[in-house]
């Protein structure tokens, strides 16, 4: 058995302090209602989920699956401030110049590769 992760506990304890079943908090995990995260084979709730007394005012739905070996993450849901989104986008294009810049490098050689080796066949 894995070690709880921080600010966490397990979903029976959750289901149980909620009266419900552990089922149905799994699913709601995986419907973005709570933020919980599923660790090698069990499932964890944020502890703050207790409190609030209400489903996760969460701006990210991410479930994780396991299939045992590895952990894969399915992203369902990105809520994001406008505001947010256009910096995003700005740094994102940002990032994208220097791949450009070799891309074009890239072509400009492969470009006088191919020139040179033309001019040879053909004398």
């Amino acid at each position: 058995m894995s070690q709880t992760p921080n600010e966490m506990i397990t979903v029976e304890e959750f289901a149980e302090l909620k009266n419900m079943t552990r089922s149905t908090v799994i699913n709601m995990i995986c419907n973005g209602i709570y933020v919980g995260r599923k660790v090698e084979n069990e499932w964890y709730i944020e502890r703050s989920e207790i409190n609030g007394g209400s489903p996760s005012k969460s701006n990210n739905t991410v479930t994780i699956q396991s299939n045992g070996t590895s952990n894969e993450v399915v992203v369902t849901d990105i809520r994001m401030p406008f505001i947010s989104m256009v910096i995003f986008m700005i740094k994102w294009v940002i990032a994208v110049i220097p791949a450009l810049i070799i891309l074009f490098c890239i072509s400009l050689i492969f470009t006088a590769v191919l020139g040179v080796s033309i001019r040879g066949i053909i004398g």
